[in-house]
């Protein structure tokens, strides 16, 4: 349930950085951190690839009693090379929280795994899943599941059986149906 609560729709709009045409995309984060007047949200970089972030127009969709609150968010760090990026949004409340795992070495493969994401930019959907491999990828660690989300599911929290938050979801393998 707090992993369901903390699950938020985002959508991201701007111009490249590239050629000034208009981009727009559609992802989800995990709220990991909320006191009175902010709350911090988890998710992929890739949702601002070759956005100018300085003009861009980033919306978060929380997901409260049953109906989506849209609040401004404003981009506050990241990595592209891990895909990671944080936003902040304001509030008048304390948001729900997704517990961070408290350790990463208790994945193992064969594991049973759960996500959240915004199929498409649909309100947020549980994905079960099993763990595969973990580092099979260069770079930073990664975990490689048995189902390869759709488009709008980046972003979003990949959880233990338990609910804790292990990683964030970057990317599909379409001919292996892997994520």
């Amino acid at each position: 349930k707090t992993a369901f609560a903390a699950t938020v729709r985002i959508r991201v709009a701007g111009k490249s950085d590239e050629d000034e045409k208009y981009l727009q995309d559609v992802g989800t984060g995990t709220i990991v951190h909320s006191a009175t007047g902010r709350a911090i949200i988890l998710t992929c970089a890739h949702l601002f690839l070759h956005i100018e972030v300085k003009g861009a127009v980033v919306e978060v969709d929380v997901f409260e009693d049953g109906k989506a609150v849209t609040y401004p968010a404003k981009l506050i760090g990241g990595d592209h090379d891990a895909d990671l990026a944080l936003l902040q949004i304001q509030t008048s409340k304390v948001l729900p929280v997704a517990q961070l795992s408290p350790t990463i070495a208790e994945a193992k493969p064969g594991q049973t795994m759960f996500s959240f994401g915004c199929n498409d930019g649909t309100d947020p959907t549980r994905l079960d899943t099993k763990l595969v491999e973990i580092n099979r990828y260069h770079g930073p660690p990664n975990f490689v599941c048995t189902v390869d989300p759709v488009s709008g599911r980046s972003g979003g929290g990949l959880f233990s059986a338990s609910g804790d938050l292990l990683g964030v979801c970057s990317c599909a393998d379409r001919k292996t149906h892997e994520g």
